[in-house]
């Protein structure tokens, strides 16, 4: 299954058990975030992270009560690539034993 958002920006696809976002940020490009609140990447402005090994957390709304994923838990790479920062997230669903998978019979 394939879900784009934002034709090159924004990637969702599930293959099997693994469900991975792709995701390009580019520089230089103003994006709003809510009304009034705006954000622009300057150009590598997370180079220095990514090449430290930091841990950096991909957040839903930028709420860390809505975390998608974290290097340090192993679901995320980070690039900084000339024109934008790539995300790949990935997220493995774990199996479920039968009985938990199937409907309960009253």
């Amino acid at each position: 299954m394939l879900i784009a958002f934002h034709p090159g920006d924004l990637e969702l696809r599930s293959e099997g058990r693994i469900t991975r976002l792709r995701a390009t940020f580019p520089y230089g490009s103003e994006t709003e975030l809510a009304a009034g609140r705006r954000e622009v990447f300057a150009p590598h402005a997370f180079a220095a992270s990514i090449a430290g090994g930091q841990d950096v957390h991909f957040l839903s709304a930028h709420d860390f009560a809505k975390p998608l994923a974290s290097r340090s838990a192993g679901t995320m790479q980070l690039r900084s690539t000339d024109s934008a920062l790539e995300i790949d997230r990935h997220r493995v669903i774990p199996r479920q034993p039968a009985e938990e998978a199937l409907p309960r019979r009253p």
